[in-house]
């Protein structure tokens, strides 16, 4: 939304009070304030559940840490693939936008 509003032409900010905008802007703001506690608690949880798991695998059977450890590998650098292609698509996809 920020970058809308500074490629924005004059006859918007004519049309559109100046009050107007910063209540859109406070409203997203406060959808973000709402859902980041929760998303943050999500996380913190899934990951917290995960070492528990493998805690748990490598007490009950030592060998299986090692199909663990080299799936996590495999899930870190298909993560850090996944990464760079999304980059590289939003790249694409804002200038096919301005263009």
């Amino acid at each position: 939304m920020f970058n809308a509003i500074t490629r924005a032409t004059m006859y918007f900010f004519n049309t559109n009070s100046s009050g107007r905008i910063l209540n859109r802007f406070s409203k997203d703001m406060g959808a973000i304030d709402e859902m980041l506690p929760i998303a943050l608690m999500d996380c913190i949880q899934i990951g917290l559940t995960l070492l528990g798991i493998i805690i748990v695998v490598g007490i009950v059977n030592i060998y299986l840490m090692i199909p663990t450890f080299i799936v996590g590998i495999i899930f870190y650098k298909l993560r850090v693939f996944y990464l760079s292609t999304s980059r590289s698509v939003k790249r694409l996809e804002g200038f096919i936008i301005l263009t």
